[in-house]
């Protein structure tokens, strides 16, 4: 039975007399009930009360106070007075809760009485209660704004409420971290619970420990501080083997960062007015020495302002040839032009080899001569001929020395090209006493700056904040990344070129008067030693000569800098103000937020502005002068410190130092946070997308909804490519009941998995560091159970690069569709468009100079992104945008086949066609659609524009131009017609060079100035002083476009590209196969960027080392096809794959290259036939279980059979003639056939069942069958030798009938971790040495690729052999 509810008596409101206090009181009253009294009587006693507890309150008598105003209340319950009153006489008696009460009871009997509010907000504040307490008070100060006591009391209650929710935040963040740090620990023991049970069914560990399989390498700040000796680095060959490769890697990316600076007419405009003030001050016969040329510029520059002679020593080989080029182009023009350029002398040398006729010699001709001596020693003490040694180089000498030296070595870090060693030498061994140099000064500059990410579409992404760091100054554009400065600009440094070449050329005279300052400024504080020394020591002129002790700082010193806003400061911001002359024109900076302007690329960006005033060391630039201009191509240089919190008018402590090769910058106290992983910048530019974030959610909810209303009642999301985990939780804050969010990359799957606790989704989101191709629904045959429970409602994914396919996409897409999700399952995004438009972007007339030469060093390999939004005026577009390919991928498996298109392409203005710019319309759904089209001014961050370099063809308006478009599953490239593609070796272009007629649509004769017309969409075409013109003689005809004379690339460029890939792909294998090496490269690795001025590196190149991709465009590091262990590397410390390197996997060849190795194998496979049968079906195969396995999956063949790759016919024995209808076997190769129809003809096969062989290449099997199908399709051990084994599936499929099977016994990559490794490190020696066999094919993708369903897939020996059934969909 159910107890009766007994009802409530109403709860007692504790302001007012309980009803014995009442009855207590009307006996007093002589028995009189209150309700009975007569009113004039009882406000008589009411203000009688009040009065009484008045007196006692002031009188300090609380106690008696609280009981008058308590008698006066039983006959006026409503007087707010009165309850304020009680409430302060209550508050001093320290019963806060009842002061408490009677403070909501007046404040809600006079809402609009500021004392109630409050005596509410000091009871409050005595209960501790700091939010509600702040509120009370604020409203009293609103109704009452002028009381000091008021406002002095919601000072200090906000005070308390602020730290009281900082104190909970950092509570709650404590127990996150510590619940995120289980989660971690979790699934690192699961790893290493499945790499054990792998060691142990490979019977047999590698020789390196589990342990050194999780080991992550670590950057300690104090790093950068502490000198590297190269004799110890380089002890170990890897050091040496990174050096070289890191010079190599820098040689080749030189041109291109010089072809920046020939875009950068600013920059060239202030050189050029300083070389001729500096040249105007000097003899007419002067000799001029030019150390950094930027593409052979500078020098021509110098030679036509005046110069006698011009000298130039550039620091690269590829330099060195560029400038060459353009040097060569402009002798050739004649005039005053070629005269000029005839006076310039260019060296093949490095500086260190340079002297001067007469004088002593160069330290690397007297190295080289000591190592000779040596080495003509010990070929003495051998008996070897001396003449086998090589002659004495006497390195190059200048004719005399020079009276000016013109330099732009200079970079984002502002010493990072070795500008300080180069001038010392110079001074010293070079230039004559007196001598000039241009630039003259450059002031470093910087400013505090928040660079964090915080709330994000409503959701808090600090977790990402830990990879905000770098091993040395990160090269930025604050243009385009958000950010806030936190402080004024402040003076870092002065550094004054032309005092320290006169103290050094002191110095090494012996002039000890001269002083041993190396670098002066009159506005920065006082310079010192430091902890290195007198800075005028010999080693301060070597990068790296520093002895091993503690570093030669040639500054030291502390900077306080005053704060302009409240924020979290985690970085300083440095850039430089160029100072070649003393004219406003000569002086250039490399940031425009310097001096006011905004800072573009995001409405959150703030720009740090001009101050009237200083900080210590320095201030802006004075009101009377203009600001100066802004050089893009430098940008700026970011040095990150720990985060501390700042206030508005405090100061913040830090301390600058600089040596010979580096500014460092260091807060107070000093950084010391260990760093082990760095994330992409463009997982920053995606989750500060908003656009992009709020066209996910908009489509993520419409999809959620419509699973709902579907009828779907619980729906589970697969969220591919989850990043920081961003999208899933968009999805369950959509309304997604479970949340599966794959991330490839262990450390962002680490973020992720703290962000998605800090945001209250760990219920709901389940993070897992899996390759999604790997993802299963079912349990996995070694009983690992499924990483999902079922197949999924939704698809998220966001793994699209610049030209959007190039993340794998297409495979990643067909792989959940095939495995992970339902029939009728949702996707965001549903389908993509691809355009492309043929555009100019080159440099033509420079300043008057012919730099079209030049353009040959932009190529590579494949596209890489651009913003070309942000820079219209540098390109011309040439004609409307086409689209090229549409994906659907809902129905992604029809574009895993290679793809051509021929567009025709109608130019509408004239120019040089040089490139393709390519973007994409991603559509999400139905309603919304995202564009990365260079025409959008309000285009995210997120994705830039591909471009493809192309041969240079002149057009004109009107002309036509056949452009083949070609895709395979990663990549969109682009072809001209075949008889245009090629040049002669002496870039004399195919057909006849005659310039373009006026009729061309050219604006300049020539092709020299910018083409007319407009560009697609009626957009205006961009212009450029700089960039824009084809410079030299254009070819053409006004009826058909014609290459130029600029061949597309460098030849040396490419043969030192080619060699560089083979380097790199040593590198990844010695790394791949065991992380003992890759240990060893990693420590190499951070040691080489932390300190690489030490070691003699390009500090862009070591840095970039150490990271992983730098910008969004990932198009050069083809992730979806690596291993899981070159994952790890390209997630962890050390990059092995630098953004000049090729791809690690390259791309399906061209037909062409098909056919060569279509019948490169036939031919192998002819000669086989007479002894395959010992090998494949001999002793060896026995042992090893191969006819028992061939045995196994043939007894499942039914219907009409086809056999791919029947070889010999050692299939032939095994299959049940009762139950097969017929039987057909193709094989490439004759002879193979022919042992084939012996063998079946020895059977009397053909008598049980109908029987055909025919020779037919697998990839073409529809044409040659003529369109037959078949019940059975079986392939055993030929896959791995087809050309093309995707497009073989493929055939194999499409002749497969509707609930046909397809049945495999294949060599493939083994699920086991060494073995997979080992796999891909020997592949090439197995291909080479065993019939071309390639053992390490992922055959489960290709047939799920293929469109098939894998039924069962059995791994033998270890997963080397994978028996396999697969069906294709009725």
């Amino acid at each position: 039975m159910t107890a009766a509810r007994m009802p409530q008596a109403p709860a007692l409101d504790p302001t007012l007399p309980s009803p014995e206090q009442q009855a207590a009181i009307e006996a007093a009253m002589g028995g009189v009930s209150l309700q009975d009294t007569d009113p004039a009587l009882l406000d008589f006693l009411v203000q009688r009360c009040r009065q009484a507890g008045n007196a006692a309150f002031k009188e300090k008598r609380y106690k008696e106070a609280v009981q008058m105003y308590s008698q006066a209340l039983a006959g006026a319950p409503k007087d707010a007075a009165l309850y304020a009153n009680r409430s302060a006489a209550y508050l001093s008696l320290g019963l806060y809760e009842q002061a408490a009460w009677d403070g909501r009871k007046a404040a809600a009997l006079r809402p609009g009485w500021a004392k109630a509010h409050y005596r509410l907000g000091c009871a409050l504040l005595a209960l501790s209660s700091w939010g509600a307490a702040a509120a009370a008070l604020q409203r009293a100060l609103e109704l009452e704004p002028g009381s000091g006591d008021v406002a002095a009391r919601l000072k200090e209650a906000e005070e308390r409420a602020g730290a009281e929710a900082a104190a909970r935040t950092a509570q709650a963040a404590t127990e996150r971290r510590a619940l995120a740090v289980k989660l971690r620990a979790a699934r690192r023991a699961d790893h290493r619970l499945v790499q054990l049970n792998q060691f142990k069914q490979a019977m047999a560990g590698p020789e390196w420990e589990l342990d050194d399989l999780e080991w992550r390498p670590t950057f300690l700040p104090a790093m950068r501080l502490k000198p590297v000796r190269p004799e110890a680095a380089f002890a170990d060959p890897r050091a040496r083997l990174l050096a070289s490769y890191l010079s190599a890697l820098a040689d080749l990316a030189a041109p291109k960062t010089a072809l920046r600076m020939l875009e950068d007419v600013p920059r060239l405009l202030a050189f050029q007015q300083g070389i001729q003030a500096a040249l105007a001050a000097q003899p007419p016969d002067t000799h001029v020495l030019v150390l950094g040329s930027g593409g052979g510029l500078l020098s021509l520059v110098a030679a036509g302002a005046g110069a006698g002679s011009v000298t130039a020593v550039e620091r690269s080989r590829m330099l060195y040839r560029m400038a060459k080029q353009v040097l060569e182009s402009n002798c050739s023009r004649g005039g005053a032009e070629g005269e000029a350029a005839a006076r310039v002398s260019l060296l093949d040398r490095r500086l260190q080899a340079v002297g001067v006729a007469g004088e002593a010699p160069a330290p690397d001709v007297l190295r080289a001569r000591q190592e000779r001596e040596a080495a003509g020693a010990a070929a003495a003490a051998l008996g070897t001929a001396a003449a086998a040694l090589a002659e004495d180089d006497g390195g190059a000498l200048l004719a005399r020395r020079a009276s000016l030296l013109v330099t732009d070595l200079l970079d984002h870090s502002v010493l990072g090209l070795g500008l300080l060693p180069a001038l010392d030498y110079a001074a010293e061994r070079l230039l004559a006493p007196g001598a000039a140099v241009v630039p003259s000064r450059v002031r470093v500059m910087g400013a505090l700056l928040e660079l964090r990410v915080g709330q994000v579409s409503g959701f808090d992404l600090s977790a990402l904040n830990v990879y905000w760091w770098h091993p040395g100054t990160e090269r930025l554009d604050l243009g385009r990344m958000p950010h806030r400065c936190l402080s004024a600009p402040f003076e870092v440094h002065g550094l004054d070129l032309q005092a320290r070449l006169a103290a050094r050329q002191a110095a090494s005279s012996g002039d000890a008067a001269a002083g041993s300052s190396s670098s002066s400024s009159s506005s920065s504080p006082t310079e010192g030693s430091g902890s290195g020394g007198d800075a005028s020591t010999e080693g301060s002129a070597k990068a790296g000569s520093n002895g091993g002790c503690a570093a030669a700082w040639e500054l030291d010193t502390e900077v306080e800098v005053a704060v302009t806003a409240d924020g979290e400061c985690n970085a300083i911001v440095l850039w430089m103000e160029v100072h070649a002359g003393e004219e406003p024109g000569a002086v250039v900076t490399s940031w425009g937020g310097a001096s006011g302007s905004p800072a573009c690329g995001s409405s959150s960006s703030s720009s740090i502005g001009s101050s009237e005033g200083s900080s210590e060391g320095g201030g802006t630039t004075p009101p009377c002068l203009p600001a100066p201009a802004v050089a893009s191509s430098w940008e700026q240089g970011v040095q990150y410190v720990d985060v501390q919190a700042v206030k508005a008018g405090a100061t913040v402590s830090l301390r600058v130092r600089h040596d010979a090769g580096q500014y460092v910058v260091t807060s107070k106290p000093p950084q010391c946070r260990p760093r082990h992983a760095l994330a992409p910048r463009w997982h920053f530019d995606m989750v500060l997308d908003q656009q992009r974030n709020d066209a996910y959610e908009q489509a993520i909810s419409r999809a959620v909804a419509a699973k709902r209303a579907a009828g779907c009642r619980h729906v589970l999301a697969l969220d591919v490519g989850a990043g920081s985990g961003l999208l899933s939780m968009m999805a369950a804050r959509a309304g997604a009941d479970e949340v599966v969010a794959a991330e490839i990359s262990q450390h962002m799957c680490d973020a992720g998995e703290v962000t998605v606790l800090a945001n209250g989704y760990l219920g709901k989101i389940t993070m897992l560091d899996r390759d999604a191709r790997r993802l299963d629904v079912l349990r996995k045959p070694d009983g690992t159970p499924p990483d999902l429970p079922r197949r999924a409602d939704l698809l998220v994914y966001e793994v699209f690069d610049s030209g959007c396919i190039g993340e794998g996409v297409l495979h990643l897409v067909t792989a959940a569709r095939a495995k992970l999700l339902a029939a009728d399952a949702a996707m965001v995004p549903i389908a993509a468009r691809v355009f492309c438009q043929p555009i100019q972007l080159r440099v033509g007339d420079v300043l008057g100079w012919d730099a079209s030469q030049a353009n040959r060093w932009r190529w590579r390999p494949d596209y890489e992104g651009m913003e070309l939004g942000r820079c219209r005026d540098r390109w011309v577009p040439l004609a409307e945008p086409v689209e090229v390919f549409s994906f659907d991928f809902q129905n992604a498996a029809a574009h895993m086949t290679p793809e051509e298109a021929v567009l025709d392409l109608r130019f509408t203005a004239g120019g040089v066609f040089n490139a393709v710019a390519m973007w994409f319309d991603l559509q999400l759904d139905e309603e919304t659609t995202l564009s990365t089209s260079p025409y959008y001014s309000d285009k995210g961050l997120t994705w830039q524009q591909a471009v493809q370099w192309m041969p240079e063809v002149a057009v004109a308006p009107g002309q036509h131009l056949a452009l083949t478009a070609r895709h395979d599953t990663y990549s969109i490239s682009y072809a001209l017609p075949p008889g245009m593609e090629a040049a002669a070796p002496d870039g004399s272009t195919v057909g006849d060079i005659i310039e373009l007629s006026s009729t061309s649509g050219s604006d300049g004769g020539g092709g020299g100035g910018q083409p007319a017309g407009g560009s697609s969409g009626g957009e205006p075409a961009g212009s450029s002083s700089a960039a824009g013109g084809s410079g030299s003689s254009v070819p053409g005809t006004p009826g058909q476009p014609r290459r130029t004379s600029v061949p597309v690339s460098d030849p040396a460029w490419q043969a030192a590209f080619e060699r560089l890939h083979g380097l790199n792909s040593q590198l990844v294998k010695a790394c791949v196969q065991n992380p003992l090496e890759y240990r060893a490269v990693a420590q190499a690795a951070l040691r080489l960027a932390s300190r690489p001025h030490d070691l003699g590196v390009d500090a862009q190149q070591a840095a970039e080392f150490c990271r992983p991709s730098t910008s969004k465009e990932r198009h050069q590091h083809d992730v979806a096809r690596l291993s899981r262990r070159q994952q790890l590397l390209l997630s962890g410390s050390a990059l092995l794959t630098a953004p000049l390197a090729a791809p690690l996997v390259a791309a399906a060849a061209d037909s062409t290259r098909q056919q060569q190795r279509v019948a490169e194998i036939e031919r192998a496979y002819d000669s086989y036939a007479a002894t395959y049968d010992e090998i494949d079906g001999g002793a060896a195969a026995e042992q090893l279980g191969f006819p028992v396995l061939r045995q196994e999956l043939l007894a499942a063949a039914r219907g009409d059979v086809l056999e791919t790759g029947v070889g010999t016919g050692l299939n032939l024995p095994l299959y049940q003639p009762s139950a097969l209808t017929s039987l057909t076997g193709v094989d490439l190769s004759g002879g193979m056939l022919a042992r084939a129809a012996a063998r079946a003809d020895a059977l009397r096969l053909g008598e049980a069942v109908p029987l055909r062989l025919a020779q037919a290449d697998v990839a073409a099997l529809g044409e040659a069958l003529e369109g037959r199908t078949f019940d059975t399709v079986v392939d055993t051990f030929s896959l791995c030798v087809f050309p093309d084994p995707a497009a073989a599936i493929r055939s194999m499929a499409a002749c497969l009938r509707p609930g046909g099977t397809l049945l495999l016994l294949e060599h493939s990559r083994s699920g086991i971790g060494p073995l997979g490794w080992y796999q891909d490190v020997t592949a090439p020696a197995v291909a080479a040495t065993g019939k071309g066999c390639r053992w390490n094919d992922d055959v489960p993708s290709l047939v799920e690729a293929a469109g098939l369903r894998v039924q069962r897939a059995e791994p033998h020996l270890g997963g080397l052999i994978l028996s396999l059934t697969a069906v294709k969909p009725a």
